[in-house]
């Protein structure tokens, strides 16, 4: 009961913070496919700043619960920062499906919010990365899928966005301002003098 209480966030039921240790634990010698879910709610400091923290909290607690009844056994759900939340799905039939099925949460769970929340416009923007092809590493899995979910909220937020290594590597330093460009290789020749 203690490592219960130590691992579920007070305010919504799901794991805390402690779900990245948790699935670093699974992760750990696995070769079958995973999915993580990085999903961050669109606009959430209105919701705080124009009807109240109280309102918020009560937003929090509803997408805790809608999203524990979305997961099937096996999967995980965790809130990892104030609106952030992760989905950590155990096994993948494939990408593709995983990409829908994120698609299908994030517009159910505006239609259940609004039912709730009618005064609201409650949207997500969700970034998925995939074990090991994304990343074989927990902390690997974790960032590539928070920059996906950054990359769904640059574009417009209420999306979805698979990580992409070359596309997501190339916008990052574009958005640095790094420019890539190319040079002629012409190879030193030592001359004897």
């Amino acid at each position: 009961e203690a490592l219960f209480r130590a691992q579920t966030d007070v305010l919504t039921g799901v794991y805390n913070v402690s779900i990245r240790d948790v699935i670093s634990n699974r992760l750990n010698g696995r070769s079958k496919e995973s999915a993580l879910v990085f999903l961050d709610l669109d606009n959430f400091k209105t919701v705080n700043d124009t009807f109240s923290h109280a309102k918020g909290d009560e937003l929090l607690i509803h997408v805790g619960s809608f999203l524990r009844q979305q997961m099937r056994s096996g999967d995980l759900v965790g809130r990892v920062g104030g609106d952030e939340f992760v989905l950590f799905f155990d096994t993948v039939p494939s990408h593709e499906e995983i990409h829908e099925r994120v698609k299908r949460i994030g517009h159910f769970m505006a239609n259940y919010l609004r039912e709730s929340f009618s005064e609201l416009s409650v949207t997500c923007s969700m970034g998925i990365a995939f074990y090991p092809s994304d990343s074989n590493t927990c902390d690997g899995l974790f960032q590539h899928a928070d920059t996906a979910a950054y990359e769904a909220k640059r574009l417009g937020k209420n999306r979805v966005i698979m990580y992409e290594e070359n596309k997501f590597s190339f916008q990052i330093l574009e958005d640095m301002g790094v420019s890539s460009f190319a040079q002629p290789y012409i190879p030193y020749e030592k001359k004897n003098r």
